[in-house]
């Protein structure tokens, strides 16, 4: 898995998976912190990210095929 932001890049690597299994990401982020909920939270992570505040999008990558969803709620 690979998050990037705006001139700032973060790698992590989870656990282990055998290969061609299904994986369940359940990914909440905001401008200072992502949090990714692993298989229905098998496993979990948190970090802070320190966004650049001029940011205004966001990039996903994949090695392989990916079926995604994206919903976005504005925070008033």
């Amino acid at each position: 898995m690979r998050l990037e932001t705006t001139g700032y890049e973060i790698f992590k690597t989870l656990f282990y998976m055998e290969k061609n299994r299904e994986l369940k990401l359940r990914l909440i982020l905001d401008r200072f912190s992502a949090e990714v909920f692993i298989n229905d939270g098998e496993q979990v992570m948190t970090m802070v990210v320190y966004t650049d505040l001029a940011a205004e999008g966001i990039c996903f990558f994949a090695d392989g095929t990916v079926n995604m969803d994206v919903v976005k709620y504005d925070l008033v």
